[in-house]
């Protein structure tokens, strides 16, 4: 008995196709971009990351079920205070046109020469040292002038280097220092 080959994705349903999420972040980008379609994503397909963020979600809501509509309204109201919050904050009422977005952003505590930051990542420990008055970090020998640079050679994908090795200060609540997640 001969075996018919298979699909490149298993379908669920015409429009749905079953996802390996294993396997999901190492798809090439295309092929992410025709998910993000087929799960009925909408507009500019944003950063990869986020893609497969919501590919997940959406292809394990489509298998278990999605939120209930008691659980999506707590949500929206969730996020709605949030950003309600953020713009009744002294910093908001600078400018009333900033986006909710902008308004999350923190500050880079000071780095000294020296200092060590370590990382754990997806089962292995990364160490960067600060050099040059926090102007530039050594990782696995090679000097960068950006700690984001750093996160982007370590994961492979565009991260805010401070928020990575976790180091900034909140406007409210104090400050986080050190990088050993």
């Amino acid at each position: 008995m001969s075996r018919k080959p298979t699909p490149r994705a298993t379908r669920i349903t015409a429009s749905k196709p079953l996802v390996d999420l294993a396997r999901l972040d190492s798809l090439p980008l295309g092929e992410v971009r025709e998910l993000w379609r087929a799960y009925g994503c909408r507009g500019e397909p944003p950063q990869r990351r986020f893609m497969i963020r919501e590919i997940a979600f959406r292809a394990q809501a489509h298998i278990y079920g999605d939120f209930d509509p008691l659980t999506r309204r707590l949500l929206k109201a969730a996020m709605r205070h949030a950003f309600d919050d953020r713009r009744a904050s002294p910093a908001a009422s600078a400018s009333t046109t900033t986006p909710p977005r902008a308004l999350l952003s923190h500050t880079t505590a000071a780095l000294p020469t020296g200092a060590r930051l370590v990382r754990a990542w997806r089962g292995r420990t990364y160490e960067v040292t600060v050099v040059e008055n926090g102007k530039a970090f050594v990782y696995d020998g090679t000097t960068y002038r950006s700690l984001s640079r750093v996160a982007e050679v370590i994961t492979g994908s565009v991260w805010s280097g401070p928020k990575f090795f976790g180091l900034f200060s909140r406007a409210r609540g104090g400050s986080r220092k050190g990088g050993g997640h």
